[in-house]
């Protein structure tokens, strides 16, 4: 039940990481180009 509920945790949580990674490395990227 524990592992259930951590697995339904990453499944959340990853999508929001990358989300944010992706976001993180497109501000660095527009920061570089002024």
């Amino acid at each position: 039940m524990l592992s259930d509920g951590l697995q339904c945790d990453v499944h959340l949580l990853e999508p929001l990481y990358v989300r944010n990674k992706v976001a993180f490395t497109t501000a660095e990227r527009e920061e570089g180009m002024r």
